[in-house]
């Protein structure tokens, strides 16, 4: 067990600027190490929001929940406006920060997804949502540990701020995040360490 803890603390410290594969792996080793489960469809998604295992996000006054989160799953989107608790105080305190010290509003464009809205984005055609078989080729979204933050309006001081702190995080070993060019948002999975 303490091998894989300092091996996944060497991993978060790794820089993420040597690519979406290592990064990918790491979300994938964290997601393993801490037991995230992985949501298949909704029925798993709606027992683990029953159970509190994933809690409400909703619009404040630092961030908002863009319009089109959770339309690919007509009828129940409310559903994918959930996320693990860790990562709902991730989103409250290092966003509400940020709009304290610049007065933005962020926008959270993903948070949980299952397994099969996964697959209905890659079949829709989002380029930008994972694909494939391999092990570290698994998204982060359907442990509900993982938010998209969109930086397509921001002000560029504002952005490289927050990619300084998600760095910091990421070297504390409390987030895994790529910035995702195609989206334009920053891809950050957050760990149950964060909280503690």
């Amino acid at each position: 067990m303490n091998v894989i803890v300092v091996s996944l603390m060497f991993l978060a410290a790794t820089p993420s600027l040597q690519g979406a594969v290592l990064s990918q792996q790491r979300q994938n080793r964290a997601a393993d190490h801490y037991g995230l489960t992985r949501l298949k469809d909704r029925t798993e998604l709606q027992s683990f929001i029953k159970e509190g295992k994933l809690v409400p996000v909703t619009d404040t006054a630092a961030y908002e929940l863009d319009e089109w989160l959770g339309t690919s799953d007509p009828g129940y989107e409310a559903l994918y406006r959930y996320a693990r608790p860790w990562t709902q105080d991730f989103l409250n305190r290092e966003l509400g920060d940020l709009h304290e010290a610049y007065g933005t509003r962020f926008r959270i464009t993903s948070l949980v997804r299952t397994e099969v809205y996964q697959r209905a984005l890659i079949q829709g055609g989002n380029r930008a949502a994972i694909r494939g078989t391999a092990w570290w080729q698994r998204s982060s979204h359907p442990t509900g540990a993982t938010a998209d933050i969109s930086w397509l309006d921001l002000d560029p001081k504002v952005t490289a701020k927050l990619r300084k702190r998600l760095q910091e995080l990421q070297r504390q070993g409390k987030v895994e995040f790529i910035m995702e060019r195609y989206h334009k948002c920053f891809h950050v999975m957050v760990l149950p360490t964060y909280s503690r």
